[in-house]
């Protein structure tokens, strides 16, 4: 099969980076902040940008739990490493929370899902 040679040119491109701090939470976790580093598909520098602000606020939020969730589905695979809102009665989810997805486990055969999430505590300051 052939690739078409734009494509090709572009997965071999160097990447680009974008770089975000919060100094709120810098301040607040001290040497316990988290310095993560994360590539993707993103092609545009401006997307990039609102991703990595939408990383840094979420993760500015912590501490987490970890919840697993059996939703019907399999099409959660897209979702692996992004914040996405999740809606569900479960948990108090029932208003919509954001939360980081951090495990997909999928079943074809019944067509069921295990997420994986880290879901900000409420209450913590």
């Amino acid at each position: 099969m052939a690739v078409d040679p734009l494509f090709a040119q572009w997965l071999q491109a160097d990447s680009d980076n974008v770089v975000r701090t919060d100094n709120a939470a810098t301040a607040r976790w001290g040497a316990s902040a988290l310095t993560t580093e994360r590539v993707t598909g993103i092609a545009n520098f401006a997307a990039a940008t609102v991703e990595a602000d939408r990383e840094v606020a979420f993760f500015s939020r912590g501490p987490f739990a970890v919840d697993l969730h059996t939703v019907v589905g399999t099409d959660w695979q897209n979702d692996l490493g992004h914040v996405v809102t999740f809606i569900s009665d479960q948990l108090g989810y029932d208003g919509g929370v954001d939360v980081f997805v951090t495990g997909v486990e999928m079943d074809q055969a019944t067509g069921i899902t295990i997420v994986t999430v880290l879901r900000p505590l409420r209450g913590v300051a």
